[in-house]
C-alpha cells in the first residue's frame, strides 16, 4: 500500500484514500500508521476525493480508535481536515 499514508511533508501527514469502497485492511493500516505519529505534533489531511465510501463497521472502527486515543489526538494532532465528495465520507475520514 505504498503511498497510502504520505509523511513526505511531515508534520503534514496526507492520507490518500484509493478509488472505490475502502477495504478493512486499508482502514486498519491507516489507523495503525496514524497512531505512530502520536508523540509528535502534526496535522492530518484526508484526501477522499476518489473514495466511494466506507462500511458501517469501518466507520465504527474509526470512531472506536478516536475514542481510545482521544487524549493523544488532542495533544498531538494540531489540525485535521478531510476533502471528500460527500458529507458522510468526510465525517468518516476525519
Amino acid at each position: 500500500m505504498g503511498g497510502f499514508v504520505d509523511e513526505g511533508r511531515f508534520p503534514l501527514v496526507v492520507v490518500r484514500w484509493r478509488s472505490g469502497v475502502a477495504s478493512d485492511e486499508e482502514v486498519d493500516e491507516m489507523l495503525r500508521t496514524l497512531a505512530t505519529y502520536y508523540g509528535r505534533r502534526h496535522a492530518v489531511l484526508h484526501d477522499g476525493l476518489r473514495i466511494g465510501g466506507m462500511t458501517r463497521a469501518q466507520r465504527e472502527r474509526i470512531a472506536q480508535h478516536t475514542a481510545s486515543y482521544e487524549e493523544e489526538i488532542r495533544r498531538w494532532v494540531v489540525a485535521s481536515a478531510a476533502v471528500a465528495p460527500s458529507l458522510l465520507v468526510r465525517a468518516s475520514c476525519s
